[in-house]
């Protein structure tokens, strides 16, 4: 048991390699179950013209960091307006 559990299985390159096969093998049975089972509709993502919609997909940060960045900003600019405008009691 313990040599199975201590064994390594290839180098980087090749667990990569294998990774990468597994992926590429995968997303075909998807794309053939998406074919036979899309009850009439044609696919809109992107498959044969991928690189005209990859510049879309390379942003530096997701929607969901940028919206909540923001909305801290704007609380943040809230709050400081409004205690410069509190008045002081002596």
């Amino acid at each position: 048991m313990k040599e199975r559990l201590f064994a390594k299985s290839g180098t980087r390159q090749q667990q990569s390699q294998e990774t990468l096969e597994s992926d590429k093998a995968y997303s075909l049975v998807l794309e053939q179950f998406e074919a036979n089972n899309c009850g009439g509709f044609r696919c809109v993502y992107p498959c044969v013209n991928e690189h005209k919609y990859k510049p879309f997909f390379q942003q530096s940060g997701s929607l969901f960091t940028e919206t909540v960045s923001l909305t801290i900003e704007n609380d943040s600019t809230t709050t400081l307006g409004r205690s410069s405008n509190v008045p002081k009691h002596p």
